[in-house]
């Protein structure tokens, strides 16, 4: 994964391909039957986001001519629904706790009561620019969680 960025920073200056970028759409609240008075319940509307640009069959054509487009982009998929198993996780705060020759050390810490978050299956989609030939695929999923607590 390369970064996670609001949609209206995409595309990313240089895009890189064959990496997954989680864009961030928007939320809202989920109304009613979640609703409180002091701690919302929202629902995100998250976007994955790759290029793939696929190797040339032949050299020197391009456009349709990408061997290994399709393959690639399959591969990307089952990693995005591997990864998206079992639909919720733990929220959890995380700290930095120094670093090392390999980067940072983070260090994580469950919430005071704990809470959980939930997300919807992916929907996925493909573009594909018949000119150069470049694949864009987008995995679309909706993240409900429960905001911080009102208070004041």
């Amino acid at each position: 994964m390369v970064a996670v960025m609001d949609a209206m920073d995409w595309p990313a200056k240089p895009v890189s391909f064959e990496n997954f970028y989680l864009l961030t759409l928007g939320q809202r609240p989920l109304g009613k039957e979640f609703w409180s008075g002091t701690v919302p319940v929202l629902a995100h509307t998250l976007q994955w986001t790759w290029m793939i640009s696929g190797t040339d069959l032949r050299t020197g054509k391009v456009g349709r001519s990408r061997g290994d487009r399709y393959r690639t982009n399959m591969t990307m998929r089952e990693e995005l629904l591997g990864a998206s198993w079992p639909w919720f996780t733990e929220k959890l705060s995380w700290a930095v706790q120094g670093s090392s020759p390999s980067g940072l050390v983070l260090q994580s810490q469950s919430l005071n009561p704990r809470e959980f978050m939930w997300w919807t299956e992916l929907t996925f989609m493909n573009r594909i620019d018949r000119e150069s030939g470049i694949l864009y695929g987008t995995a679309t999923l909706y993240l409900t969680d429960m905001d911080a607590a009102i208070t004041s």
